[in-house]
């Protein structure tokens, strides 16, 4: 299929599947796995934007969220900063209220230049940490040490 996920039925027949036993606990394989991949992506919340410029501050990344109509969709950010540099280290994480706004901004951002034209294209992908709670539980202490930017 075109979304990049393995599709069972159009790379196989029924008659493919009926004349191999073997291939039916396969396909229920990757079936599974598909499913579960499915449903990891739809529980995505939290995004890491990657390549962002140095010299961005946190705000300056909140404004152009909200600029591209995501203010109110986001309740979580985190940008880890070189204090000795006086630079940010280039990603950012961020948390979204649900996970149609957090596939809409992967969707919107990813590849694109939008902190000036000689800048390097973003990079948006799944955070390893999901979820305002883990977040904070990650973050939380850095945040109120001001470990962010």
């Amino acid at each position: 299929s075109s979304s990049g996920h393995f599709d069972p039925v159009s790379s196989s027949t029924s008659s493919d599947l009926a004349s191999s036993n073997a291939a039916a606990p396969q396909t229920a394989l990757r079936l599974a796995a598909t499913t579960a991949q499915s449903q990891h992506q739809s529980a995505v919340t939290t995004l890491m934007l990657r390549n962002l410029p140095r010299m961005l501050h946190q705000q300056q990344l909140l404004d152009e969220l909200n600029r591209s109509g995501f203010a109110g969709c986001y309740d979580f950010c985190y940008m880890p900063c070189d204090f000795e540099a006086q630079e940010n280290q280039g990603i950012a994480f961020v948390n979204f209220t649900s996970s149609f706004r957090a596939a809409e901004v992967r969707r919107a951002w990813h590849r694109i230049r939008c902190f000036g034209a000689d800048t390097t294209a973003i990079s948006v992908v799944p955070a390893a940490v999901q979820g305002l709670e883990a977040n904070w539980r990650t973050f939380g202490a850095r945040l109120r040490r001001g470990g962010g930017t």
